[in-house]
């Protein structure tokens, strides 16, 4: 831990009563237009090439945070994780292959923007070698491994706790591997498990361990489960500046911590608590005014919406 930042225990308390109290709270099935169809035989591939891009949806200007990724796709305006879905389903239908290892091995960064391209035929992301760097590294890692996604899945299906098996399988998998605190990993491993085909079995004790973006930090920096005491580190999450690894790994960790906390006081999934977190993107959003009339949480915020999300460019969220 690092001593500038630090968890606040009675907010994660307050925040966990509330979550008790939502009896309707149940994670995303994520099913629906962006992903693929249930019960589709490629579905574990497409999930598990398309979560690895879930990072990076923003822009950098003047050495501080610029705004969001939000481009039109098919006609419809997308932002950030949205978009990235909209952009997979959209290049897997023209070409089921795309999202197999072989295929992922060879992409340069000309397919990447062309398989990206909004409506008006640009790519949107500000990081298009790095995006392709890590199809490459997926692809050829899995046929170094000599296994599908799909059958790497079920592997970790047909163990005693698939949730822990499937987040060890990934740590030798690129684009997963280089987070050591797992966070597409561990959405991955929620997606499959709440989908409802099943793909990653329920046990005991195997739960997936907390799923930290920014949209996470921003609200637990906000509602007061995350303290920054040191002021020039505050000043710079105000100000919205771009911050060191150091800097953003303390805000991450004290916020890994808190979200863990909140699952156990809580006594809900992961998922759930996921899905609730994220779901604060538009209570509480990066560019406009926080709607905290109507947010389930005011209770037990401190309403310090001054405060923003760690601006820090990672492949890991």
């Amino acid at each position: 831990s690092d001593p500038r930042v630090g968890v606040d225990r009675a907010v994660v308390d307050r925040l966990a009563t509330t979550l008790r109290d939502l009896e309707a709270l149940e994670g995303s099935t994520f099913v629906g237009e962006l992903f693929p169809p249930v019960h589709h035989p490629d579905a574990v591939g497409w999930w598990t090439a398309a979560t690895l891009q879930q990072f990076g949806f923003w822009y950098e200007a003047d050495g501080g945070y610029g705004g969001p990724l939000i481009a039109t796709i098919d006609g419809v305006a997308r932002k950030g994780s949205d978009y990235l879905w909209a952009q997979y389903r959209r290049a897997w239908q023209q070409d089921a292959r795309f999202v197999s290892a072989t295929e992922q091995s060879a992409v340069a960064t000309a397919q990447w923007s062309m398989s990206a391209a909004d409506d008006s035929g640009v790519d949107p992301y500000p990081d298009a070698d790095l995006r392709a760097q890590l199809c490459r590294s997926y692809g050829d890692s899995l046929q170094a491994i000599g296994c599908t996604a799909s059958e790497l899945v079920a592997a970790a299906a047909a163990s005693p706790r698939p949730m822990r098996g499937l987040l060890r399988l990934l740590d030798h998998v690129g684009g997963y591997r280089e987070d050591p605190w797992r966070k597409k990993a561990a959405l991955l491993g929620v997606i499959l498990r709440q989908r409802p085909e099943g793909f990653l079995p329920d046990a005991a004790g195997d739960d997936a361990p907390p799923i930290v973006d920014y949209h996470v930090q921003r609200t637990a920096l906000r509602t007061g489960m995350v303290l920054v005491d040191d002021p020039g580190l505050r000043a710079d999450v105000v100000a919205r500046r771009l911050i060191g690894a150091a800097d953003e790994a303390a805000i991450r960790a004290a916020t890994f911590e808190a979200v863990a906390l909140l699952v156990e006081r809580s006594g809900r999934r992961m998922g759930a608590v996921d899905w609730f977190l994220f779901q604060m993107r538009h209570r509480c959003p990066e560019m406009s005014a926080p709607d905290c009339a109507h947010c389930p949480a005011r209770p037990a915020c401190a309403q310090s919406v001054e405060l923003f999300q760690p601006v820090f460019r990672t492949t890991a969220y």
